[in-house]
Order: C-alpha cells, then structure tokens, then sequence
C-alpha cells in the first residue's frame, strides 16, 4: 500500500475506471498510508515539531501496521515431548515440518489456528525460562468466550492427564479483570501459558474491515480487468483457473495463504457471480474462510466507513 501513496484519482479518460471509483481508491489508499494522528507529509494539517521535542517525534506514525504477533519462541527441553503436550493440552500441530528452515534437531514449530509457536531447544544445562507475568513474562493464547469455558472445565483434568514428570506444576490459576478472563498454567519445562477472552472486542475496526484488513485479497476477475484497475497487494486468479484443476489457480491460492486452509479469503470480481463461484470451488477444496466480497467497490466503502 505504501508503494502507491501517491496514487491520484485522473480525470475520466477511455479504459480508466470511473471517477468516482478512482476518487474511492484514492481515498483508500491515502487512508492506509495515514492513519488517524500520522504526520502529514507537507501541506495543510502538517505536524510540526517542536523545538526542544525529540527528533523522533517528526518520524510518521504509519510506516508499520502488524497484522498480528506471529509466532511466541518456548525454550524446551525435549521437542518431542513438548509437541506431543502442545498437542494433547492446547490442540497444536506441526507447521511445516518439512521445511528444513523451520524443522531439524534444536527447531520446530506448532500452530492452533492463527496462533503460532516455536520451539527451541535448550542448549544442556541451560535453564528454561521461569513463567512470570511480573518479571520474564509468558506466552497468551486468546479464544472466544464459549472455547474457554469449555476449556476451563477441562484443563485440570488434562494437566494431570498429560503430566510428564512428578515434579511438573499441574495447578491453574484462574483471573478476572471485568472484560477479560485468564486460565494460567505452566507446560512441562515450566514456561507459563495464559489462555484469555475478551467479553467485549477490544478493536475500533469492524468485524467486516477487521476481516479485510487480515484477509488475502483474491481477484478473480480477467487479467485483463486486473491490469485496468486492481487493488494493492492483490492476488490476480482468474474465476477459470480455479474451475480448471490443471490451470494452477488452487495451488496459488493455497501458496498465497502459506498452506492454511483457514486463512481468511475476500474474493471480488465486478458484479459477485464470479467470486461467488471462486468461493465455492475453494470451499470444495477445504478452505473454510472464504467470503464473496462482490467487487472493488464494495471492499473501498467497507474499509473507508471504519477510519
């Protein structure tokens, strides 16, 4: 996006969108480059900085917008025995185990959804890290209210069902701060676990831009219409090579998400049939995260009615 922060709406002219849609996207993407508070660059509303302030304080508040943390580090002892636990306590899987950049004999890496973690080996000798939210801090997996209570029930039971060694801490620890609830826990090497949820969403985004804002952006419209108009960092996969096995277009959407079938995916061509056939062909093939965003102009209002 901010590769084309300079992007300006022309006037109307033969094969150019239309001037409202240009004026949309404009606006667009002006917006995620410039978050609510972010220094202008020159013109009106430009921040100036005072004399005796930091040299930070000029810097743009917008050059870096997270996604989401994406992956918490463990130092275990045994990778073996802490995947088999993450596996039976919190339901985790190997990721990527064969990629040898993430997988050998000191590395390996689990996920439960978004949430990723790494394990590493500690080198003989060395200590693992002694959870503490006071002091060296911890490791939080976040779920919806219906999930943890779910999970609060049948965590004591699964902690001394999977306990390791005799020595290993089996107790939970249960907070409540008003709108957020924790279970607290250690795994076999003693790191300490958190699993949370929220009563309410602590996000000024909607549900449908926060949707957007972590969704591959598939266009499945002709190259032709991509080449006219597209919207930045875009995937371009024609609705036909998605219905033709042989064309690849599965393959890129699958590579696109890095393999995660439930990634999230907003799919848009120009009027929605074609997206609408998109989402059911990847639905077909496992994806479970799919929504028919329609087109162009549908996804522009959405993000632009949550600034």
């Amino acid at each position: 996006l901010a590769q084309a922060a300079h992007f300006a709406p022309p006037r109307a002219a033969a094969g150019s969108p239309a001037p409202s849609l240009a004026r949309a996207m404009h606006r667009f993407l002006r917006g995620a480059c410039r978050g609510p508070g972010a220094q202008l660059r020159s013109g009106v509303g430009a921040v100036r900085r005072p004399r005796d302030a930091p040299a930070f304080f000029c810097l743009p508040r917008r050059w870096l917008r997270i996604e989401r943390l994406d992956h918490a580090a463990l130092g275990v002892r045994d990778l073996q025995v802490s995947k088999c636990w993450l596996s039976a306590v919190l339901g985790m899987e190997p990721f990527r185990a064969d990629d040898p950049h993430f997988a050998g004999d000191d590395l390996a890496m689990v996920r439960n959804g978004a949430a990723c973690v790494a394990l590493l080996r500690l080198p003989g000798g060395e200590a693992p890290l002694e959870g503490s939210r006071s002091q060296k801090g911890h490791c939080a997996f976040r779920v919806s209210n219906e999930e943890f209570e779910t999970f609060r029930r049948s965590l004591p039971a699964l902690l001394e069902r999977h306990r390791v060694t005799p020595e290993q801490k089996v107790d939970v620890e249960e907070q409540d701060y008003d709108v957020q609830r924790s279970l607290f826990f250690h795994d076999p090497d003693g790191n300490e676990l958190e699993v949370t949820t929220w009563d309410s969403e602590p996000s000024e985004d909607s549900e449908a831009s926060a949707f957007l804002r972590s969704a591959l952006l598939l266009d499945v419209r002709t190259a032709g219409e991509f080449r006219q108009v597209a919207l930045p960092k875009s995937l371009s996969v024609p609705h036909v090579d998605l219905l033709d096995e042989s064309a690849g277009g599965i393959e890129r959407v699958l590579a696109a998400v890095e393999g995660d079938k439930s990634a999230p995916i907003a799919a848009f061509c120009a009027a929605g049939v074609r997206s609408a056939t998109a989402k059911a062909v990847l639905e077909a093939h496992g994806f479970t995260n799919v929504q028919n965003w329609v087109n162009i102009e549908k996804i522009l209002y959405s993000v632009g009615q949550s600034r």
